[in-house]
C-alpha cells in the first residue's frame, strides 16, 4: 500500500490509504483477523519490491555529498569523505532492527562511501546490482557520487579472492543471510547472467 499508493503523490490516493489503514484498525483487528506472521515481516519496508527506500537513501546520498553547512545543494561534493564499516560482528537476516549476529572479522574503509558499500554488499555475498539503490545510482548519469561503475574500484585485501570480489559474479564469500524480504532476490549467483530483480 505505502508503495503504490502514496508513492506517487496524489491526494486522493492518500486519501484510500489512509480509508483502509482505518478501516484495518477499526475492523478486522477488533474482529481478532491477523495478517501471517510471515507477511508482516514486509511490514516496514523492507523487502525486494519496495521503490521508496532506495529513493529515500539516495536523497540522504545527495545531502550528504552536495549540501553546504547552510543545507544548500551545490553541483560539486561540499566535503571529503571517509568511509568505514565495522564488520567484526555483523548482523544478518531480519536486520536491521533485530539481526542475527555474525561473526565476519572484517573492516572495509574507503575515501568513497558508494564503493566501501558496494564492497561490503559483495563480501556478504550478495550482488549488489540486484538491489535498487546501486543499480540506479550506477546506471543513472545525473548521480554524481565519484563512481559510474565497479570496474573503477580498487581494492586492497591479503585475499586475494577478495579483491577480484566485484568481478566474481559466483562466489557468496561471507555468505550472509538476507533478510526474509529479500531471499532468492540477491543473492551472487542464484540467478541467470544479467538477471534483474527490480
Amino acid at each position: 500500500m505505502y508503495d503504490h499508493l502514496l508513492a506517487s503523490k496524489s491526494r486522493p490516493l492518500e486519501y484510500v490509504h489512509r480509508s483502509i489503514y482505518w478501516l484495518h484498525n477499526h475492523s478486522t483487528r477488533r474482529l481478532g483477523l491477523k495478517v501471517a506472521e510471515e507477511k508482516r515481516k514486509l511490514d516496514a519496508g523492507n523487502w525486494y519490491g519496495n521503490d521508496s527506500a532506495w529513493r529515500m537513501t539516495v536523497d540522504l546520498l545527495r545531502i550528504f555529498y552536495f549540501a553546504d553547512a547552510a543545507g544548500k545543494l551545490h553541483d560539486t561534493p561540499q566535503r571529503r569523505l571517509f568511509s568505514i564499516v565495522d564488520g567484526v560482528i555483523g548482523g544478518e537476516g531480519c536486520g536491521p532492527l533485530t539481526p542475527d549476529p555474525k561473526s565476519a572479522g572484517v573492516l572495509i574503509a574507503g575515501e568513497n562511501p558508494l564503493a566501501v558499500d558496494l564492497v561490503a554488499t559483495r563480501l556478504m555475498g550478495f550482488d549488489p546490482l540486484k538491489i535498487k539503490i546501486y543499480s540506479q545510482v550506477l546506471k543513472n548519469r545525473e548521480y554524481k557520487f565519484g563512481l559510474q561503475g565497479t570496474d573503477e574500484i580498487v581494492i586492497v585485501a591479503e585475499d586475494t579472492e577478495w579483491r577480484h570480489c566485484l568481478s566474481d559474479k559466483i562466489s557468496r564469500f561471507l555468505q550472509f543471510k538476507p533478510h526474509p524480504g529479500w531471499i532468492g532476490r540477491i543473492e551472487a549467483g542464484n540467478a541467470k547472467e544479467g538477471e534483474s530483480h527490480e
